[in-house]
């Protein structure tokens, strides 16, 4: 989801949708992606294959280097174990 301006966002319980509205005017409608499942280790792992950032200890995002992140995405992609369930 991307905005040029702070955001105010609202949805609905039970929804597939959010309506976000930027300061700088555009309304937009976005359809959700069913919830991520699996334990939080692993959930962690995928998010960072698709960012290509991880958050540190210290609370620090950062770039992973090309050479961790191909290690990452191969490793995720060898399981069965994907994040998302079918929609």
């Amino acid at each position: 989801m991307v905005h040029s301006r702070p955001v105010l966002a609202a949805f609905q319980p039970k929804s597939d949708r959010i309506a976000t509205l930027a300061a700088d005017g555009p309304l937009r409608l976005w359809d959700l992606r069913p919830a991520a499942t699996g334990a939080a280790p692993e959930i962690k792992k995928w998010v960072q294959a698709l960012t290509g950032k991880e958050l540190t200890d210290n609370g620090i995002l950062r770039e992973l280097d090309a050479p961790a992140l191909q290690r990452l995405r191969q490793a995720l992609m060898a399981t069965d174990n994907l994040p998302l369930s079918p929609g």
